[in-house]
């Protein structure tokens, strides 16, 4: 083996090695996500006073979001590169990102991103709109610095939303635009 394809070769395991380490990413801000909601809605029925954290919660589930939605960006991007410099030329359009962007997006996938921002991101949002409603329920006096912050949360969860669907149109984008 000379040494250019070897060469390839390892950059093509560190691109792989980069997108399972993005996609394990995803899948911890999912879990954190849900871990922190858990645990300050449990404190929330605990500890008196502390429903105002409930309202504060979605706009760290907007950066979780964000994080989601960017590591999701990279893995396409990482994905485009391996279909379009290695695969291309070196194995003569044979690969499995060759395989997947030659495969009719409106039959095989299309499902698949509903079901992937439904999951992950309906967490996402889910958990934002719950924290919301038990604060909602929980705080006994809505003081102006309350209302302001019920206000940013309820705009966090509408950014969230843009964020999520944003994902879902890059990949359709993504996956649509072939070489």
């Amino acid at each position: 083996m000379d040494i250019e394809k070897e060469l390839i070769v390892a950059e093509y395991a560190s691109l792989k090695d980069e997108i399972f380490m993005r996609s394990r990413r995803r899948h911890l801000f999912a879990i954190l996500n849900i871990s922190g909601a858990a645990t300050i809605i449990t404190l929330d029925h605990s500890i008196s006073g502390f429903s105002f954290i409930l309202l504060i919660y979605p706009v760290f589930i907007l950066f979780l979001a964000s994080g989601w939605t960017y590591n999701l960006k990279e893995i396409f991007k990482l994905s485009e590169y391996i279909r379009l410099h290695i695969e291309g030329p070196y194995r003569n359009k044979k690969g499995y990102e060759t395989f997947l962007a030659s495969q009719s997006f409106e039959k095989l996938n299309n499902k698949l991103f509903i079901y992937d921002t439904l999951s992950s991101g309906g967490l996402f949002i889910g958990t934002q709109l719950i924290c919301i409603f038990i604060a909602y329920y929980s705080i006994y006096r809505f003081d102006l610095e309350t209302k302001i912050v019920a206000i940013i949360s309820c705009l966090s969860i509408l950014l969230t939303i843009v964020i999520v669907f944003y994902g879902v149109r890059l990949k359709k984008r993504l996956w649509l635009a072939k070489d």
